[in-house]
């Protein structure tokens, strides 16, 4: 079962790019026009080791789509 499983609604999506400018993991970057997706990937937050999470919005994501697919992994 995926960590996002429990807080991600149909039709978004979860992307990550590894490597972080902190240590981190990696960066999720998360593809959501609900208000509330912030507010439920907080929830799983520690899970995900690392505190670089980006939130795009449908539209916002349609222009950077082709570089983001071929920087980053879809997750969810």
């Amino acid at each position: 079962m995926s960590i996002f499983e429990e807080v991600m609604h149909e039709g978004e999506m979860v992307f990550f790019i590894e490597g972080g400018p902190l240590g981190e993991e990696g960066t999720y970057i998360v593809v959501s026009d609900d208000p509330t997706a912030e507010e439920r990937i907080s929830k799983i937050i520690e899970k995900l080791n690392t505190s670089s999470v980006i939130f795009l919005a449908m539209d916002e994501y349609e222009r950077f789509k082709s570089e983001l697919e071929k920087k980053a992994k879809r997750v969810w």
